[in-house]
């Protein structure tokens, strides 16, 4: 199987990234933290206060060497201990497709209770499978579709072609090269989803009683 992560896909991604300059960021999920030193090189990350969030204990351990994130937590991405709309932007690259569906939509449920601004989910276009597991942590439970995401009020893009997944690796780079382009606004055809979603909250005042 030639599915590659999204890592390939940032320059892309980060053209839907709002700029982070003097904004409270989480990266949910954030693993060995490729994407906030990623964040932090472009789109103002250099200025932003990152928080970083993954339940693997040593990814955190390694993490805490190299001073990416200014705060590191380790929590369930269903389980966000945060106040209300405390983040500017919400980041969980591959990392939905990790939890039960029902678990999953709470995760949604909680990105949008805790950001004022904008949320960005990358995930699998459909189900895929994990072939070699190195922890409980890495075991793809569910599946999503665009339109599941749009259901919600995200808006969807797409990377890659999906079919490049059960080709030769390098054929498959030429597929996503050739094809994105098309599966960016066709998702029904990409390797990966964008959803990306503005969370606007008001003060009380403007509410009529």
């Amino acid at each position: 199987m030639s599915a590659q992560h999204p890592y390939a896909a940032h320059d892309l991604i980060f053209t839907l990234m709002p700029n982070l300059n003097s904004k409270v960021v989480l990266d949910v999920g954030c693993g060995k933290g490729v994407y906030g030193y990623l964040m932090r090189s472009d789109k103002g990350g250099d200025k932003a206060y990152l928080i970083g969030i993954d339940i693997h204990p040593p990814r955190l351990m390694f993490l805490k060497k190299y001073l990416v994130y200014d705060e590191l937590i380790r929590a369930s991405a269903d389980w966000l201990p945060f106040r209300d709309n405390c983040a500017n932007f919400i980041f969980a690259s591959e990392v939905i497709e990790h939890l039960p569906k029902a678990r999953g939509l709470i995760l949604l449920k909680e990105t949008e209770r805790i950001c004022n601004g904008k949320v960005m989910i990358t995930t699998p276009n459909g189900f895929l499978p994990t072939p070699a597991p190195s922890t409980q942590y890495e075991t793809h439970w569910s599946s999503w579709k665009t339109c599941e995401f749009k259901k919600l009020g995200y808006t969807v893009y797409g990377y890659g072609f999906k079919w490049a997944r059960h080709v030769n690796p390098y054929i498959g780079k030429l597929f996503r090269y050739i094809f994105t382009p098309i599966s960016f606004k066709m998702t029904l055809l990409s390797e990966f989803l964008i959803a990306v979603k503005q969370v606007q909250t008001y003060p009380k005042s403007t509410f009529i009683v």
